[in-house]
């Protein structure tokens, strides 16, 4: 789940179950719900105010999650990074696809149950070069059971050290 805070202390919350990103004073009152499909990460630029909604799958062995989350967490998303405008307008200015995410297949990320699930990518977005830059974390830390699936462990190419990141 994505949070983060822009320029004025507003708080912005990915609520991926229900397809939104919700935006809080800081003294936590709801401002407003923006419709997003299945937002994962987030980020505000402090210069303009542009929400960079990061959007992808959340399946996978995630212990403890609700099953309300459950039922919508394996739904096929594309990986995206979806470009609003600002929290007073906040129409999508562009989308993107995100290469590589998670699984290196592209379109989604696991089921339930296995090991890879889109909790462990990770992105960020610098947004003091210009354009601005999106670093981003595909895969990594995988499940180091050296049974699972049948592969032996020195052969898994999923691991922090070897994950690679990609500049957007």
């Amino acid at each position: 789940p994505g949070v983060a805070c822009d320029s004025q202390g507003r708080v912005y919350v990915s609520d991926f179950a229900n397809d939104a990103v919700r935006v809080y004073q800081p003294d936590a009152k709801l401002i407003k719900s923006i419709p997003v499909k299945k937002p994962t990460l987030l980020s505000v630029s402090p210069k303009t105010g542009e929400i960079y909604v990061f959007s992808w799958c959340l399946g996978g062995n995630i212990w403890g999650v609700h099953p309300e989350l459950k039922k919508v967490a394996n739904q096929a998303v594309a990986p995206t990074v979806t470009v609003l405008k600002s929290l007073d307008d906040p129409k999508p200015v562009a989308t993107y696809p995100l290469p590589r995410v998670v699984t290196g297949e592209g379109q989604h990320m696991g089921k339930w149950g296995d090991t890879k699930g889109g909790t462990q990518v990770r992105a960020a977005v610098d947004f003091w070069t210009e354009p601005a830059t999106i670093w981003l974390i595909p895969e990594g830390g995988r499940n180091f059971d050296p049974y699972a699936d049948g592969v032996p462990i020195e052969f898994r190419s999923a691991t922090w050290d070897n994950s690679g990141i990609i500049l957007l």
